[in-house]
C-alpha cells in the first residue's frame, strides 16, 4: 500500500488497471495550505484573492503597495518593499495544490501550469520542505510563499487572509478545513461513489460555504482491493493500521500532527470502502489494547495489538530521559 497528499495519477491509476489490478482511495485526514509572509503592516490583517496570488506567484505584482493589493486591503499601510516569493522545490503536494487552487480559480493570470513542480519566473526564491519556506520567510522581510498551515502556524508566520467562493476573507484559523470534505461529498461527480474509481481530478478547491477554506487537501491511503494474495499476517496488520488511523484515537492524532480529521460523511464512506476488500485465506483481524485502557487478559492475546507490551530497548531509553529531566530540574 502506499499513501500520499494527492490522489493517484491519471496515468499511473491507467498502469494499475492495464495489469489487472484494482485499487482504491482511502482519505485519512484532512489539511489546508496557508499564505504566509512577512511584510511589515503592522499586524494588520493583510487580504489577497486568488487573482491577485496569481499575479504575485507569476511575477506580474512585484511590490506590496501594488494598486491591486492596496485595492484590497484600504486601511492598511502597505510598505514600498519588493515581493520576494519563495516555492517549494524537489516536487510537493502543496505546490500541486496551490497551483492547481489558482488555475481553476482564475485561469488568466495563472499561465506557468500546475503540478508538484512547475517552472517558475526569474527571481523567485527556493525552499527545500516546510521548514524551508518557513525558514525563508522568518529571515526575509517581505517575503511570501505557501505551505501546510499547521507548520506555518507551528512557526508563528503571519498568515494572508483569502477570500473564498462565498467573498469571505478566511485564515486557515477562522476557516473550516473540514467543511470542504462535506461539501465536496455533496456534490454530484466530484467525488467518485465507487472507491476503485479514477481520483485523478478530485479536488477541494473553492468550494462554496461561508466557512470553507479555498485551498484543502486530502490525504490518502492507495491500497490494493485484492488483497487474497497477501500473507494473511501481513494483511491484518495492513488493515489494522488502516482502521487504528481511521478511528478516534489515529484521528486525535492526527489533529497533534495540526492536521484536520475526516467529518462523519467521509468516515462512513472510507466503513463501506474497507468492507469491500476481499482479505486472503486465513486472515484474521487484530484488534487493539490502548495503554491506558487494559483489556484484562483479553489484550494478551495473539491477535491484539497492546500499547501494553514494550521491548527493553524502548523501555531503557524512557528510563534513560526520564532521569536525565530529573537532572535538568535540579540543575
Amino acid at each position: 500500500f502506499g499513501a500520499g497528499d494527492i490522489p493517484m495519477t491519471a496515468e499511473r491509476y491507467a498502469a494499475v488497471n492495464a495489469s489487472g489490478r484494482t485499487m482504491v482511495h482511502v482519505p485519512f485526514a484532512l489539511g489546508g495550505i496557508g499564505v504566509f509572509h512577512s511584510a511589515p503592516v503592522g499586524g494588520a490583517s493583510v487580504h489577497l484573492t486568488a487573482c491577485v496570488l496569481a499575479k504575485i506567484f507569476s511575477a506580474q505584482i512585484t511590490t506590496w503597495d501594488h494598486d491591486d493589493i492596496k485595492a484590497l486591503n484600504t486601511g492598511v499601510t502597505l510598505p514600498s518593499l519588493p515581493i520576494k516569493v519563495v516555492h517549494r522545490v524537489k516536487g510537493s503536494s502543496s505546490t500541486a495544490g496551490f497551483t492547481a487552487y489558482m488555475l481553476a480559480t482564475c485561469p488568466a493570470d495563472w499561465t506557468l501550469g500546475t503540478g508538484s513542480t512547475i517552472t517558475w519566473p526569474a527571481g523567485t526564491f527556493e525552499g527545500q520542505g516546510s521548514d524551508g519556506m518557513s525558514t525563508f520567510i522568518e529571515e526575509n522581510e517581505g517575503a511570501i510563499g505557501y505551505i501546510d498551515a499547521g507548520h506555518g502556524h507551528e512557526h508563528g508566520l503571519s498568515e494572508v487572509a483569502l477570500r473564498n467562493k462565498d467573498g469571505v476573507y478566511l485564515t486557515t484559523k477562522t476557516a473550516d478545513i473540514g467543511a470542504a470534505a462535506t461539501v465536496g461529498l455533496t456534490q454530484p461527480g466530484l467525488i467518485p461513489t465507487d472507491p476503485t474509481a479514477d481520483w485523478s481530478s478530485v479536488n477541494l478547491y473553492n468550494l462554496a460555504g461561508a466557512t470553507t477554506w479555498p485551498i484543502t487537501m486530502i490525504s490518502y491511503f492507495y491500497l490494493e482491493k485484492d488483497l487474497s494474495g497477501m500473507d494473511a499476517q501481513t494483511a491484518a496488520l495492513v488493515v489494522a493500521f488502516v482502521k487504528f488511523v481511521l478511528s478516534a484515537e489515529g484521528q486525535e492524532k492526527a489533529e497533534e500532527k495540526l492536521f484536520v480529521k475526516l467529518p462523519t460523511e467521509m468516515q462512513t464512506y472510507n466503513t463501506a470502502t474497507l468492507d469491500s476488500l476481499t482479505l486472503p485465506a486465513g486472515y484474521a483481524a487484530l484488534s487493539v489494547e490502548l495503554g491506558n485502557n487494559t483489556l484484562v487478559e483479553v489484550g494478551a492475546g495473539m491477535n491484539v495489538l497492546s500499547g501494553k507490551r514494550r521491548e527493553y530497548g524502548e523501555w531503557d531509553r524512557d528510563r534513560m530521559e526520564s532521569q536525565i529531566e530529573k537532572q535538568a530540574s535540579v540543575v
